[in-house]
């Protein structure tokens, strides 16, 4: 293993056993396949073409390090870059080596970032304001959503505080590496909306030139999202509607009713994803009528109709909020591409002709367009700022999928994987990170930026505990 300041560990044999370096068995390698003698970095045992074709395993899987290397393992006669196998943390410590190059790596100084914040909490008290950019001339020529691969990771800052003085200064701190911020787009979450207030005032009281003022944006899959909650509960059946699903759930998960199950309702953002909820009551009322699908012959139809018969009492009801739905799905599919713009605000009321059809639909596609309305206020013809920050919410997702893997919760290093997954690694990325970052940069960017782990504390209050 290429860490330096550490003893090389012995090549790892997949089986959970381990041979001595450079003991390649014929078993390991079979004797038809001739391994290229790809370039390698100075102090590296691994080439280039190796170490990228196994960190590519691992974040195109999103799969443990030990689940990397034991694939690496058994596809190993059809990988002939690989004459051993490098070892779980081996793989680890390269990934991370790229997420760190990343994060540091000097940003491009320009008068239109647009910028994109949001805090993601673990177990204990600490937690991480992830910050993403793109410029606005790189955002005008994608005509889709927004993909992970186009932001660039302005800031990973762990804190076990924030507040509004704090974000003002993250934001402040990523200014002085990119330039100018021209927009700014958040949840809304209290110390976020303070802060960015906060940053915003600083800039103008500067009376910096042809200093611009960034703009400040909804997210608007939160903000319509919250819409779409408040139209739900303002009709009373929704209460009852999610009380039954919420009571029969219960009921029927563990007898031959359990396939056909409600959805489990989430705690955070659940009206974010509700649609799921009213479909399926779309489609369970529809097997109760018998007009589209069947029930399988494992379920009686009579036991059926006991546990989910209420369904027909929200008949009328379903069909109004499946049509709210629709409102938002539909002018969230428009501001994923099309953003906040002067001419976006036509462009949703010609999406919401097909789907005014009841008085509360009507009430929200109005509440919908005034907010869109407001967003947009002021911004010049033929200029757009990203509307959404679904892609922050992918990337914290992806966080969360790699520190379960390699936490008992809490941060670890492991939040270096943000910054990785937004790049597109290749060989030259691979050569560039290695060369210019050393595990021990990625030690001490550990210790300064997140402190004693979870995991760390544990082992040492309670380390007569297996593991702790």
């Amino acid at each position: 293993m290429e860490i330096e300041g550490r003893r090389r560990p012995e090549a790892y044999q997949g089986d959970g056993g381990f041979a001595k370096k450079n003991s390649v068995s014929k078993e390991t390698v079979p004797p038809e396949i001739n391994p290229p003698r790809s370039r390698r970095l100075a102090n590296h045992e691994y080439s280039v073409a190796a170490i990228f074709r196994a960190v590519q395993i691992y974040a195109g899987g999103t799969i443990s390090f030990h689940a990397c290397t034991r694939l690496i393992t058994c596809l190993q006669s059809e990988l002939p870059e690989f004459q051993s196998i490098p070892a779980p943390n081996t793989i680890q410590s390269w990934f991370l080596r790229i997420g760190l190059h990343s994060l540091n790596s000097p940003k491009e100084i320009a008068d239109d970032w647009a910028i994109m914040l949001d805090h993601t909490c673990q177990l204990g008290n600490q937690k991480c304001l992830i910050i993403l950019g793109i410029r606005i001339s790189e955002w005008a020529l994608i005509d889709r959503p927004l993909e992970r691969k186009d932001m660039t990771v302005l800031m990973l800052d762990v804190v076990e505080r924030s507040d509004g003085n704090m974000v003002q200064q993250q934001l402040v701190e990523v200014q002085k590496k990119i330039g100018t911020i021209a927009s700014v787009t958040s949840d809304q979450g209290s110390d976020l909306v303070r802060g960015i207030e906060m940053f915003v005032e600083s800039q103008a009281n500067q009376n910096i030139p042809n200093q611009v003022k960034p703009r400040v944006f909804k997210d608007y899959s939160h903000a319509s999202s919250h819409i779409l909650k408040a139209n739900l509960l303002a009709d009373s059946q929704w209460g009852l509607f999610l009380s039954h699903c919420g009571s029969t759930q219960p009921k029927v998960k563990q007898t031959s009713l359990g396939a056909l199950a409600p959805p489990t309702q989430k705690v955070k953002g659940r009206y974010m994803s509700i649609g799921e909820m009213i479909r399926w009551g779309q489609e369970m009322l529809a097997l109760v009528d018998e007009t589209n699908g069947e029930l399988p012959k494992e379920i009686d139809r009579s036991t059926f109709l006991l546990k989910y018969g209420w369904i027909k009492d929200f008949r009328r009801s379903l069909t109004k909020w499946y049509e709210l739905d629709v409102l938002r799905e539909q002018s969230l599919k428009l501001l994923r591409v099309a953003g906040y713009s002067s001419k976006v605000v036509d462009e949703l009321k010609a999406k919401q002709s097909s789907y005014r059809n009841h008085e509360c639909s009507r009430l929200m596609a109005d509440q919908l367009v005034e907010l869109v309305r407001d967003q947009c206020e002021s911004i010049p013809k033929g200029t757009s700022y990203p509307a959404s920050t679904e892609v922050l919410e992918s990337m914290i997702g992806k966080s969360k999928q790699m520190q379960f893997q390699h936490s008992r919760g809490g941060f670890t290093k492991m939040v270096l994987g943000i910054a990785a997954s937004a790049i597109r690694i290749t060989e030259a990325v691979v050569t560039q990170s290695l060369e210019a970052v050393r595990e021990i940069n990625v030690r001490v960017w550990g210790k300064e930026t997140i402190g004693s782990t979870l995991t760390s504390i544990r082992r040492a209050a309670m380390p007569g505990i297996k593991g702790a």
